[in-house]
C-alpha cells in the first residue's frame, strides 16, 4: 500500500496513526522485534490498526484499492517480466503472478524463472511446448515442499502438470500453494494454451470501483 500514491485512503483506514506503519523502526519495535512474540502481541494489538483492516477487508468502497494494490504490486511487474522473456502465454503468466504473491516479482523471477529457464537449455522450434515445459517445472517447484503434509500434491503433479490419467485432487486436500497451482490449472488449461494478450477489468459494483488503476476503474 503506498501512502504516498493514495493518502486519502490510506488516512480514511487509519486515521492520523497510519503515518507510523511508514517508520519501519517502530514497526521492528512493535511488532515483536522479528520474533515469535509478534504473533500474538505485535501490531495487532493496537485498536485502531485492526479497525483499518477490518475496514479494508470489509467495506465493499475498498474492493477496488485492494485489487489495485494486487495489480501495481504483484501483476503488472509480472507482465513485464513476462514480455521481456518473449513468453506467451496466458497460464504462464498466471503461474508467474502466483508465485510472486508468494515470492514478490523480483523473487519470483530469480528464484523460479531464471533458474528453470536455464535448466532448459537453448530454445527448441515448438515455442508453446518449451514454454508449458517452463510453467511444469516453475509450479513443481514452487509446490513442492508441500508434498510431506500434503501427499495428494503428487497427484497434482501427475495429472496436472504431466498429463498422466487419473483426476486433480481436490482443494481441500492441499496445501496453500498446491491449491493455488490447481486453480492456475483449472481457470487457464494447458491443453488450451491461450496467448496472453491484455489486461481484462475486474467485474465490481459501482461503490467498489477504484480509479487508480485501469484494471478497477
Amino acid at each position: 500500500m503506498s501512502y504516498e500514491n493514495y493518502p486519502d485512503v490510506f488516512s480514511d483506514l487509519f486515521g492520523a496513526s497510519g503515518v507510523l506503519l511508514l517508520d519501519r523502526d517502530w514497526i521492528y519495535t512493535n511488532n515483536g522485534g522479528g520474533t515469535k512474540v509478534g504473533n500474538n502481541a505485535g501490531l495487532i494489538r493496537f485498536a485502531w490498526l485492526r479497525r483499518g483492516l477490518a475496514q479494508l477487508l470489509g467495506d465493499r468502497r475498498f474492493w477496488g484499492f485492494q485489487l489495485a494494490q494486487f495489480v501495481q504490486g504483484k501483476v503488472n511487474p509480472a507482465v513485464a517480466i513476462h514480455a521481456a522473456h518473449g513468453l506467451r502465454l496466458e497460464l504462464t503468466l498466471a503461474a508467474m503472478i502466483g508465485i510472486a504473491n508468494s515470492y514478490g516479482a523480483s523473487g519470483m523471477r530469480r528464484r523460479f524463472l531464471e533458474p528453470t529457464l536455464a535448466a532448459l537449455g537453448e530454445p527448441e522450434p515448438d515455442l508453446v511446448r518449451r514454454e508449458l515445459r517452463l510453467v511444469r517445472q516453475m509450479l513443481h517447484a514452487y509446490a513442492e515442499q508441500e508434498l510431506q503434509q500434503n501427499p495428494k500434491t503428487q497427484q497434482l503433479f501427475d495429472v496436472g502438470l504431466d498429463g498422466l490419467p487419473g483426476v486433480l485432487p481436490t482443494i481441500g486436500s492441499l496445501g496453500h500453494r498446491g491449491s493455488r497451482v490447481l486453480a492456475t490449472l483449472k481457470m487457464f488449461p494447458p491443453a488450451q494454451a491461450q496467448p496472453f494478450t491484455q489486461l481484462g477489468r475486474f467485474r465490481l459494483p459501482p461503490e467498489a470501483r477504484f480509479a487508480g488503476d485501469p484494471t478497477t476503474a
